[in-house]
């Protein structure tokens, strides 16, 4: 098995699981760097190539070859770190709790999530590093919300998913039943989680996000306008001290157009702004190993 397979299957998150839990702190950060240098040099693999041409069209091209090297090593570095933490304080609540630094804003959210609501509210994430050592610390702190999955999964990211379960987060796959009843669910006062930035090569749509038509989805944005609830924006970032702060947009309401596809592109377009901002304020955190731009290869913007 190579390594891009490796790290793609649920044999290396049980491997990766068993070894985390095993290593202190200080040592297993120093094992995580060593894999992100050694990782990042491999320009074989296809998550180094989708990493290096992200991160190259996020800096507007303005990255040399040394300073596009270090990005990669970071975002790696970043990524391999939050599964290390996830993964050695997986049974310990306190710690996932303790991990977070919370605002009033996400105090409010967690208080909003337990209360019976009128409205619902639709929670967007970007695929910063830490999401799932956020998402399990803010399950535990009490969040009570649903989060919709990819239709189809693959064994490595079913696993990924039960990790999500164990803390409490009910996953729902986005089947189209399941988007109807996504809507029903957001009209009855409830909180749903989906991403924004993972992309889809063959999509109908193309909104604009660093000056580029990307590869994104707008589904979210459908089922906003469908249910009437506001979307909210988070992208959790690590700071000095080695906590997670959860950056939070101001929330959304739909802007109608007459015309049903510039709707959904200009309410897409005003969300990824506000990702826009998170993502070049923490460029090493953002964590999208799959290539969001078609035409930007990794040499050049």
């Amino acid at each position: 098995m190579d390594v891009h397979r490796l790290l793609s299957s649920h044999m290396a998150g049980y491997f990766g699981l068993g070894l985390a839990r095993c290593l202190p702190p200080k040592a297993g950060f120093k094992f995580c760097d060593w894999i992100a240098r050694r990782t990042a040099t491999d320009s074989s693999l296809a998550f180094v190539q989708g990493i290096r041409s992200n991160q190259l069209a996020i800096s507007g091209g303005m990255l040399d070859q040394a300073a596009l090297d270090e990005r990669v090593e970071g975002v790696l570095r970043h990524t391999v770190r939050a599964f290390y933490l996830l993964f050695h304080y997986l049974r310990n609540d306190a710690a996932l709790r303790g991990f977070l630094e919370l605002d009033e804003a996400l105090e409010q959210l967690i208080l909003q999530s337990r209360a019976q609501r009128e409205g619902g509210l639709l929670v967007l994430g970007v695929h910063m590093c830490y999401f799932d050592l956020a998402l399990q610390g803010l399950a535990r702190r009490g969040l009570r919300a649903f989060a919709l999955s990819l239709p189809e999964t693959t064994p490595a990211i079913d696993w990924q998913h039960s990790l999500r379960q164990r803390a409490g987060v009910e996953i729902v796959p986005a089947t189209p039943h399941n988007l109807r009843w996504t809507v029903e669910r957001l009209r009855a006062g409830e909180i749903g989680v989906t991403g924004i930035d993972r992309p889809i090569p063959n999509g109908k749509y193309k909104p604009h996000f660093f000056g580029r038509p990307a590869n994104l989805p707008v589904h979210y944005i459908q089922l906003a306008i469908n249910a009437g609830a506001p979307v909210q924006l988070l992208a959790p970032v690590v700071n000095e001290q080695g906590r997670i702060r959860v950056l939070a947009a101001p929330q959304l309401e739909m802007v109608p157009c007459a015309d049903r596809r510039e709707e959904l592109l200009v309410n897409a377009e005003r969300v990824l702004a506000q990702a826009e901002q998170f993502i070049a304020a923490h460029p090493e955190q953002w964590g999208m190993t799959w290539p969001v731009w078609n035409e930007v290869e990794s040499n050049k913007a």
